[in-house]
């Protein structure tokens, strides 16, 4: 014999009571792994190209996409072509 029992709610009452709950917070394994992903991605995008860093940020199909990696491709051609290796005129 268990001492186990289970509730069930109606449909509507169920709806409620999640309403009133909300979510509830996320796991904390489930936090360190996103915070962790932003971290790689973060210095992953620190090491890429101007033209890379428009194509994952406006994606790679879009019109605007193909703009932003041909001035993400002209800003590393002068960067390249500059002494320092940094356009001035570019940087804020």
């Amino acid at each position: 014999m268990t001492n186990a029992y289970w509730f069930g709610l109606p449909k509507e009452a169920a709806d409620i009571v999640r309403r009133m709950m909300g979510k509830g917070p996320l796991p904390d394994d489930e936090v360190t792994r996103r915070r962790a992903e932003e971290e790689q991605t973060a210095a992953m995008l620190a090491t890429v190209s101007a033209e890379d860093l428009a194509a994952f940020r406006a994606g790679n199909e879009s019109p605007l996409a193909k703009a932003l990696a041909s001035l993400g491709r002209r800003v590393d051609l002068c960067n390249a072509n500059s002494p320092g290796g940094q356009n001035p005129s570019l940087q804020g």
